[in-house]
């Protein structure tokens, strides 16, 4: 099962992110990324499987978290 990453601007939004993910019952975690990877030049980011990756995201757009694009396939 592969990882997929969305990106964020700090750690303090990944972790809270984290939080509101594993309140739902999706797995993730924190993770530093290159900025240079990602269009925004985000720093971190929360590692969420591939497969929940769709659910991961609606949860976050739902609680008004912002994010940056996702890196890794759907």
């Amino acid at each position: 099962m592969s990882n997929c990453i969305i990106a964020m601007h700090s750690a303090t939004t990944a972790k809270k992110a984290e939080r509101v993910l594993a309140a739902v019952r999706i797995p993730s975690h924190t993770v530093s990324i290159d900025p240079t990877v990602t269009k925004r030049g985000c720093g971190y980011g929360v590692s969420v499987s591939c497969s929940l990756i769709s659910d991961a995201v609606r949860v976050l757009e739902r609680k008004n978290i912002s994010h940056g694009e996702v890196i890794g396939g759907y």
